[in-house]
């Protein structure tokens, strides 16, 4: 496949320079642009860190379901620590 230079400088010059992520209120959350760096609870990993057991395992829905609603549990807290990062 051969996409050409014209259509490639095209689209990158009318793509947004960045995005607004919006809570679940309608207020701003995040600006997605420049070298903005978010990090969140990796409900998108293959493996987890079980918060119960700390072993590391297989991602299944169930698990998935539980992450999703620390967020919520934990507004408190703004940045996941890298080092318990089990991808």
């Amino acid at each position: 496949m051969y996409i050409s230079t014209t259509l490639v400088e095209q689209s990158l010059a009318t793509t947004p320079k960045g995005i607004l992520i919006y809570t679940r209120d309608g207020e701003p959350a995040m600006r997605l642009s420049g070298f903005n760096t978010y990090y969140g609870n990796g409900t998108d990993c293959p493996n987890i860190l079980d918060p119960f057991t700390g072993q590391r395992h297989p991602l299944w829905s169930m698990a998935a379901a539980t992450d999703s609603k620390l967020p919520d549990e934990q507004a408190a807290i703004t940045a996941a620590s890298p080092a318990r990062s089990s991808c």
